[in-house]
């Protein structure tokens, strides 16, 4: 499903911490991105719900997310291109962000920026990669 530019500015502007955007996707009847948005933080139960309810191409995108080929290969295949491109974006894949740009979905495009930003900014506070940086500069 090909999500409108009101549905994924909504779910970005989530993610940057607005919750005005989880009231808007769930007014407007996206349950799913509103799942979405917890199953990137971490929620497993966000997961397995958005399993249960068979949003298929959401919950590839959201395994994906997490570092799963085979939910990537599965968006690929599948011909979902428009997801398999914004997970490439967060990967830093340049051709992916052309793409998206080329085709009009400046949208998605900030939604990869804003869930890589969101990556990044988990991966400083986490204490694990502050111990990998203190090793990497030895």
């Amino acid at each position: 499903m090909n999500y409108n530019k009101d549905a994924i500015l909504h779910l970005a502007a989530l993610i940057k911490g607005n919750d005005e955007g989880r009231l808007w996707l769930i007014k407007n009847n996206y349950p799913e991105l509103v799942l979405l948005y917890y199953a990137i933080n971490g929620r497993d139960d966000a997961l397995k719900e958005l399993i249960t309810k068979k949003y298929v191409e959401v919950t590839a995108f959201a395994q994906a997310l997490r570092g799963n080929a085979r939910a990537f290969n599965w968006l690929a295949e599948n011909k979902k291109f428009i997801w398999a491109a914004t997970i490439q974006v967060i990967n830093k894949k340049r051709d992916a962000g052309i793409w998206l740009k080329k085709n009009k979905l400046d949208h998605y495009l900030m939604l990869a920026e804003t869930i890589r930003k969101r990556q990044e900014e988990d991966e400083k506070g986490d204490i694990f990669s502050i111990f990998n940086k203190i090793l990497k500069r030895k």
